[in-house]
């Protein structure tokens, strides 16, 4: 006999390695032990195709063809799914062999491979960083949650902020379901900046995530969740807010306005103080404003008013400043350390130099009536002022000084100075006559003063010559064969007493006769001619009567204008009883050649009688 020495089994390796839900392999190999008289197959299945497959489902050893002892490898793959349901064991189920004619194979029974699929899944809640920071003024910022795998229950994670005051969160809670694909879809959550008053800096604050919720699921509800941390942006700095200024001061007590806040509500009362640079060009009133915590004053406006300062100087317009303090508090550390702007503004000027010369009280004139003007600053100077004096015409009028000072500092520079003009007379008919008291520029270190031109005074020098024609004559007239004398005064005074006529002509001695009795009358002038005169002497008859002479010269400026120079008319003879005859010694218009007055003069004739001695 021979002994046999293979027996019939199918040698089945142990699995290579654990399987992953990444896709790691495990491999085993199958060999039969002996040369089967017919082909054998073995099927291969998984016990749990939710964790791992098998490469092949069967495999076939052939009938003498040296394969069955060949190693034939099946692989097999590792499953995922989303879950976190640990590490867990599976079997590859190696089918009973079948074989045709085969009697042996197909009575084994084939061991099973064990293996383990290594899970990838672990629960966990899978919350982003915050997208930045939250602001005061509304600005948001969002972070994003999802799972890291299925849960086998919905599963609800809530959310909380630290702090309120700072940030709020939205929604308050978010809730991923199992199975329905969602748990791995980033939900959104939204972080609100929320605002406030106060200048408290930056604030971090924590959206706190809850435990999570779940009815069945056993793994989430043991997690706990990152919180999310976020910096709430301050728009709050703490500052004093000046406004600019309503506009400028005035030396007439105009004042101007500005206003002060705060720009955020202090920890505890601020207290602003306010100095003025130069207190003689402008004031501030109040001289502090305070701010209360807490209590809404602190954005609400204080008004500060700066009042103008009056000078008696021409110092142009000043320039000056209101100065803010630092600010004052107890207990707020922010606003001490400020230094808040100051307010500038111009004080106007209400003060210009200038020389203020009055008009003349009247005119002047020849008989020395005199007339009066005054002198005064518009402002206080820096320096002594000196104002000459002089007349244009020292020949019309004087003025009773020639400098007149205005001391600077000492209240006089407003008191009215007052100058007298004296009228200077003369002895010529020259009219009224304009002058000036012309003011000279003003001497001082003052570079206002110095620079000005005052007003010069202009008056009129009234004139009181002017010759009268105080002309008496006599003269007959026939009425009825009886003779008349009548005396004619022809100039009468007019305004101040001056005279319209300026010939003068005395009345005629009597009359002429025939047997050559004579007449006389005497002429002068009323005023010093600025010329020679002369005035031509004619009869109307020279068969009545003759004159003589038959001119008149008056020389200018001779002393003689004011002299009587006697005129003889002499009556002339006939033979013929023609009664008393009247006739004219005519005066002719007086010629000059450059006195402006006497040619335009008309002076009376003389009318005279030649008494007939022929009967």
């Amino acid at each position: 006999t021979n002994v046999d020495d293979e027996t019939a089994s199918v040698i089945v390796s142990a699995l290579s390695g654990n399987t992953q839900e990444d896709g790691t392999t495990g491999t085993f190999t199958v060999k039969l032990a002996s040369d089967p008289v017919d082909d054998v197959t073995i099927g291969l299945t998984s016990q749990d195709t939710g964790e791992g497959t098998v490469s092949v489902s069967a495999v076939t050893f052939g009938s003498g063809d040296s394969t069955w002892n060949v190693l034939q490898t099946v692989t097999v793959i590792g499953v995922d799914d989303f879950n976190d349901d640990g590490d867990v064991e599976f079997v590859i189920h190696t089918g009973t062999p079948d074989s045709a004619t085969d009697a042996k194979y197909p009575a084994l029974t084939v061991v099973d491979i064990t293996g383990t699929n290594i899970d990838d899944d672990t629960a966990s809640v899978i919350v982003s960083a915050a997208s930045g920071d939250t602001e005061e003024d509304g600005t948001t910022a969002t972070f994003t949650v999802k799972l890291s795998s299925d849960p086998y229950d919905d599963v609800t994670i809530a959310f909380t902020s630290s702090d309120t005051t700072e940030g709020t969160v939205s929604p308050a809670a978010v809730t991923f379901g199992s199975g329905d694909n969602t748990w791995n879809v980033n939900q959104q959550v939204t972080v609100t900046g929320v605002d406030d008053v106060r200048d408290d800096g930056d604030i971090q604050y924590v959206i706190q995530t809850g435990t999570p919720e779940s009815s069945s699921d056993s793994a989430y509800p043991l997690l706990t969740v990152d919180d999310v941390t976020v910096t709430n942006v301050d728009d709050e700095t703490a500052s004093v807010v000046v406004s600019a200024i309503s506009g400028d001061t005035q030396e007439d007590g105009t004042a101007a306005t500005f206003t002060v806040k705060l720009a955020s509500d202090p920890t505890d009362d601020v207290t602003v103080s306010f100095v003025s640079s130069d207190t003689t060009e402008g004031t501030v009133s109040p001289s502090s404003v305070t701010f209360g915590a807490g209590d809404n004053t602190w954005n609400v406006n204080q008004q500060v008013t700066v009042t103008g300062v009056d000078d008696v100087r021409d110092d142009n317009d000043v320039e000056f400043v209101i100065q803010t303090a630092s600010p004052m508090s107890d207990a707020d550390a922010a606003y001490p350390l400020l230094s808040p702007n100051d307010v500038t503004l111009t004080n106007l000027d209400d003060e210009t130099a200038s020389v203020v010369v009055s008009l003349a009280s009247g005119d002047t004139q020849e008989d020395t009536t005199t007339a009066s003007f005054t002198v005064k600053l518009a402002s206080d100077p820096t320096a002594e002022v000196v104002i000459s004096l002089t007349s244009s015409d020292t020949t019309e009028g004087t003025v009773s000084a020639s400098a007149i000072t205005f001391g600077a500092g000492d209240g006089t520079w407003n008191v009215n100075q007052v100058l007298t003009v004296t009228g200077v007379d003369d002895d010529v008919d020259d009219d009224n006559v304009q002058f000036s008291v012309v003011t000279g520029t003003p001497a001082s270190a003052d570079a206002k003063y110095s620079v000005l031109t005052a007003d010069d005074v202009t008056l009129t020098n009234v004139d009181d010559d002017t010759a009268e024609c105080d002309c008496e004559r006599s003269i007959r007239e026939h009425t009825g064969g009886r003779h008349h004398r009548h005396l004619h005064r022809e100039a009468r005074f007019g305004p101040r007493g001056r005279r319209h006529d300026s010939v003068i002509l005395t009345s005629i001695s009597g009359a002429t006769q025939e047997d050559g009795t004579t007449a006389t009358f005497d002429v002068k002038l009323a005023s010093d001619p600025v010329d020679d005169i002369t005035i031509g002497l004619s009869s109307s008859n020279t068969a009545e009567g003759t004159v003589n002479p038959a001119t008149l010269t008056y020389t200018a400026g001779s002393g003689a204008w004011n002299v009587n120079q006697q005129v003889t008319v002499t009556g002339v003879d006939d033979d013929v009883d023609d009664g008393d005859i009247a006739y004219t010694i005519v005066t002719a218009t007086p010629v000059s050649t450059s006195d402006g007055k006497y040619p335009a003069l008309s002076p009376d004739d003389v009318t005279v009688t030649n008494t007939d001695d022929d009967t």
